[in-house]
């Protein structure tokens, strides 16, 4: 099935679908829905989630993960979006290079010493190259600076504040929608006080699982009279 290509609406309602009704062998109907592109990137899945959030006070978007989206909305159709790899690089790191062997899954980001590496972490994305700074997770442990349960959180800060400071830059006094599963809820609405001051009544916070429910049956409903039998 073809990608839905930009622009779209951000309701989900011309999004391409196909529901494939139900047969002998196999009593249920499935209802799909197309990914979305631009010409250079693709949404797959992320798509019925801004469908499940949308508002039209809102024009900025971020969906945190392991391909992190950020997609901008213009006059109710998505006109751009933008994939970042944070959430996959970052298990990358933390298990298949030399950076493994100085960070550990551990704790809570809110105890006092992970937040405050997670903070450095963030603060360093503004200034330096991210291909330098991610060796600074090695040294930290060279040098005693950090427990590798604090270097885990250091990477990490440095990868979501990677992500986000030039988004926030651009964005500073706009409303920004944050969707995302607890966890990254509370690391990135975190980084988000960090970098640039955003304040923090521009910054609307949804949870993501709710989020793609709603979108799906948005979506289901806008389309359902359409319907086509598999060949």
């Amino acid at each position: 099935m073809a990608y839905k290509e930009i622009p779209f609406k951000a309701d989900g309602s011309d999004l391409i679908t196909f529901t494939f009704q139900e047969e002998s062998d196999f009593k249920h109907q499935i209802f799909i829905i197309s990914g979305t592109n631009t010409k250079y990137d693709v949404m797959r899945g992320e798509e019925t989630k801004l469908a499940g959030c949308y508002s039209p006070d809102c024009s900025s978007y971020i969906f945190p993960g392991t391909h992190s989206k950020h997609i901008e909305v213009d006059d109710g159709k998505v006109v751009d979006f933008t994939t970042y790899m944070t959430g996959e690089i970052f298990d990358t790191l933390c298990k298949n290079t030399i950076l493994s062997l100085s960070v550990k899954k551990d704790g809570d980001l809110n105890e006092v010493k992970n937040l405050e590496s997670f903070t450095k972490g963030v603060l360093m994305s503004r200034y330096s190259n991210i291909l330098h700074t991610c060796f600074l997770v090695r040294t930290n442990i060279l040098f005693n600076k950090l427990t590798e349960e604090e270097n885990y959180y250091y990477l990490s800060g440095l990868l979501i504040g990677t992500e986000l400071v030039q988004l926030l830059k651009n964005h500073l006094d706009k409303e920004i929608t944050l969707v995302a599963n607890r966890t990254l809820l509370n690391a990135y609405t975190i980084a988000m006080k960090l970098l640039n001051g955003i304040v923090m009544s521009n910054l609307i916070i949804l949870d993501a699982d709710e989020m793609v429910t709603k979108g799906q049956l948005a979506v289901f409903n806008s389309v359902k009279t359409h319907s086509y039998s598999k060949s």
